[in-house]
C-alpha cells in the first residue's frame, strides 16, 4: 500500500492527473465468517472482495514522452514537493464538489509553496545558518524584543523551559523578507491581493464556522489565484 501510494503521489505530480485515488488498508480485505456450536461448524461463509485500480480506466496506461520523462525524473528523487501534492488534492476535492476541503488544501499548498520559494530566493542573500534561523523562526537573545528587561541567562533558561518559543515566520513575514533583498516578478501589493483571495474565510472554514458565501466560487478563485502566483514566481 505504501509503495503504491508513493507512486501515485509521484504520478499525480508528474502528470496532473489529480483524480487518481490513493488506497488504504480498509479497501483491501479477505476474510471468512465461521460460527461454531461446540465443535460443530454450523455456518461457514467465505467472503473475499477486491478492488482493481487503474490510473486510466483500463490496463493500458499511456503517457506522452514529456509526462513519462517527468515521472521518471520525479521517481529518481526520494522526496516530492508538498505544495504540488496539496495543489492537486485541492483540484480533486473541487472536482467532487467538496469545496471545504478544496479551500483548505489550496491554503496548505500556498503555505508550502511560499516557504519553498522563500528558501530558494533568500539562499542567494543569506548564509545557510542565517537562512535556517529565519525559516525556523529561532528566537535569539540579540533580537528578542524584551532584551532590555531580561538577562541572557534568564532568556536561555526561559527557552530551555519552553516559556520562550521559536516562531516560524508567517507567510506575510516570508514575503516581506524577500522584498527586502530584491524585486520579484510581481509587486508586493499585487501578490498580497492574490494571497488574500486564497486566504479569504480560511479560518472560518477550518474551524467549522458556517460560511454564507458561495464555497464553489471561493474554491475556484483560490485555485486560480494560486496558479497565477506559481506561474509568476516560476518556482522549479
Amino acid at each position: 500500500i505504501d509503495v503504491y501510494n508513493y507512486f501515485v503521489k509521484k504520478y499525480i505530480i508528474s502528470t496532473g492527473k489529480y483524480w487518481v485515488p490513493e488506497i488504504n488498508e480498509k479497501m483491501i480485505f479477505n476474510y471468512e465468517i465461521k460460527v461454531f456450536a461446540g465443535d460443530i461448524n454450523i455456518k461457514n461463509i467465505p467472503l473475499s472482495m477486491s478492488v482493481e485500480l487503474s490510473s486510466s480506466g483500463n490496463n493500458s496506461i499511456v503517457l506522452d514522452s514529456t509526462m513519462m520523462n517527468k515521472l521518471i525524473e520525479n521517481l529518481s528523487v526520494e522526496k516530492y514537493k508538498l505544495w504540488e501534492l496539496a495543489y492537486n488534492n485541492a483540484k480533486d476535492y473541487y472536482l467532487i464538489k467538496n469545496y471545504v476541503n478544496s479551500k483548505i488544501m489550496i491554503n496548505i499548498a500556498l503555505e508550502n509553496f511560499m516557504y519553498s520559494f522563500a528558501n530558494d530566493f533568500l539562499a542567494e542573500y543569506k548564509c545557510s545558518e542565517e537562512l535556517q534561523i529565519f525559516l525556523n523562526g529561532v528566537t535569539i537573545y540579540d533580537d528578542y524584543f524584551l532584551k532590555e528587561y531580561i538577562s541572557e541567562e534568564n532568556f536561555c533558561k526561559a527557552k530551555h523551559d519552553g516559556v520562550i518559543k521559536d516562531n516560524p515566520p508567517t507567510i506575510y513575514k516570508l514575503i516581506s523578507e524577500c522584498y527586502k533583498y530584491g524585486e520579484l516578478e510581481i509587486s508586493k501589493t499585487q501578490l498580497l491581493k492574490k494571497i488574500s483571495i486564497i486566504k479569504e474565510l480560511r479560518n472560518e472554514i477550518v474551524h467549522g464556522v458556517e460560511v454564507k458565501k458561495d464555497l464553489k466560487s471561493l474554491a475556484e478563485k483560490s485555485i486560480m489565484a494560486f496558479e497565477e502566483i506559481v506561474n509568476i514566481l516560476n518556482i522549479d
